[in-house]
């Protein structure tokens, strides 16, 4: 294996430990925001009832009443607070108590203000209606909300796919590698001098590679079983053909560029930026490939995860067909050529 692909290698793979570090934090912040630290801020502004701001201020959050909704407002305009909860008037306990919440908007801080205020506002309006519960006809139902799905939403939607497509991204670039190295160390012209032709070559590479891909996610699948985390069955085949058609899409593209520019950097290049390309644009489809891998590992997969694994694989034959014309077309220049 060249020392680039083993360089490329261990970059995705510390690149997918980041980013999986960088989601697990966002998702404790926002599961208990009490596991980090906020205590430079979260200053809020409270305008039409001093329980509510009592209630933030236990707490311990920074709370500053305001006489009026527009002095309230133009605090959080200035920047002196990081939210504004007006309050609206209740004159007797069969009103509805109503809030107007206003945080920055698609920042970091109005993310983290918002966790902050959920748990201390559910207290209120718990406390408001064991007040009230007076006026009800009905008893309340009551249930446990305390149980959360834990680790399960983690794997299922986010590490599964990323262990099953990994390989299929590896795969590409090992072929890549392997069609250039072919090229440079000029080993291509004595294996077309045995009889072999470039289509025999091409597709062997690309054939041999995308194999290993559905094996390793295989094996993933297997370990993460094996920790508590089960696939079924019926659906791990069906993810591994996705595996497969993932595979065989990003050889046969990596094949062509390969043997089109004939140079490693270059491939590898061009390569990667088709994949960055290809990404983004899988981004538009409904599912995008996560979500359809995540509903097949979860056992929740519908008509539209059907359509998309039946979208892979006559995707993956389309690449097939177009390696072909491509080959045709190469070497019928070389023959021309010679």
């Amino acid at each position: 294996m060249a020392e680039r692909t083993i360089v490329l290698a261990v970059i995705i793979q510390v690149f997918v430990a980041g980013f999986s570090s960088i989601l697990v934090a966002g998702l404790a912040v926002l599961s208990d925001p009490s596991s980090v630290s906020f205590d430079s801020g979260a200053r809020v502004a409270v305008t039409g009832s001093s329980e509510v701001a009592a209630a933030l201020r236990d707490a311990r959050l920074a709370v500053e009443e305001y006489p009026s909704v527009t002095e309230a407002f133009a605090a959080f305009q200035r920047g002196s607070v990081d939210a504004a909860l007006m309050v609206g008037p209740s004159t007797n306990a069969s009103e509805p108590v109503t809030m107007r919440l206003i945080v920055p908007d698609g920042e970091l801080r109005g993310t983290l203000v918002v966790s902050l205020l959920k748990a201390p506002l559910q207290r209120f309006e718990r406390d408001l209606r064991e007040e009230r519960v007076d006026r009800l006809v009905d008893d309340p139902l009551y249930f446990d909300a305390k149980e959360t799905s834990g680790p399960y939403e983690f794997v299922y939607s986010l590490l599964v796919p990323l262990l099953v497509l990994l390989p299929a991204l590896l795969a590409g670039s090992l072929v890549a590698d392997s069609l250039t190295e072919e090229t440079q160390r000029k080993t291509l012209q004595i294996l077309l001098s045995s009889g072999a032709t470039l289509v025999d070559v091409a597709a062997g590479k690309v054939l041999a590679t995308a194999a290993i891909a559905p094996a390793l996610a295989a094996t993933s699948l297997i370990l993460l079983g094996l920790n508590g985390f089960p696939v079924s069955g019926g659906d791990v085949v069906t993810i591994m053909l996705v595996t497969t058609a993932a595979a065989v899409v990003f050889c046969v593209l990596a094949a062509m560029v390969a043997l089109t520019l004939r140079d490693r950097n270059q491939t590898q290049t061009i390569y990667a930026g088709l994949l960055m390309l290809l990404i983004v644009s899988s981004l538009r489809l409904s599912p995008t490939p996560v979500n359809a891998i995540a509903r097949l590992a979860s056992g929740s997969a519908d008509a539209s995860t059907v359509g998309f694994v039946a979208g892979a694989v006559l995707t993956a034959v389309l690449a097939c067909f177009a390696l072909a014309v491509v080959l045709k077309i190469l070497g019928g220049v070389k023959d021309e050529s010679a």
